[in-house]
């Protein structure tokens, strides 16, 4: 558990091993904190490909995420299978913030819109389905779980 109270997983491979797969669930429905499913996740030489990404809107309405990103390159959200936006990380940048509410992408205070082309990200009331394409090395999902 780290600072903030989250668990934290790390994980070590030898250089001979191509991937590992793991299976991680919160099954914690009854809280109001937010609740991730990941499914079938695999880290390739360092770098995560997921076939299927699942976060829990607990609210009764939409929610607007705010999604931080650690990556490399051009990489494409991908939200209940429809492609949202494309975000281009320039060189020497990493990390990104997706703010949904604000409809801002960020670094630090520094705006990073002119990087990302498309729509922000709504997750529906209930599970929603998340994948990507391009180098994701980190993602981070606050859904900000709603109702009315």
């Amino acid at each position: 558990i780290d600072t903030r109270g989250e668990y934290v997983f790390t994980f070590t491979t030898p250089e001979t091993c191509n991937y590992i797969c793991l299976r991680i669930t919160n099954q914690s429905y009854g809280s109001p904190q937010t609740t991730l499913l990941l499914s079938d996740f695999r880290i390739v030489k360092g770098v995560y490909i997921s076939k299927e990404f699942k976060i829990i809107n607990n609210g009764n309405t939409t929610a607007k995420p705010i999604i931080e990103i650690k990556g490399s390159g051009v990489i494409e959200f991908i939200l209940n299978n429809n492609k949202l936006f494309r975000y281009t990380f320039p060189d020497g940048e990493d990390t990104v913030v997706i703010d949904s509410q604000k409809q801002d992408a960020l670094l630090g205070t520094i705006l990073k819109n002119r990087n990302m082309s498309g729509e922000f990200p709504v997750l529906n009331a209930g599970e929603n389905t998340i994948t990507w394409e391009g180098s994701i090395t980190n993602i981070k999902i606050s859904s900000k779980s709603r109702w009315l």
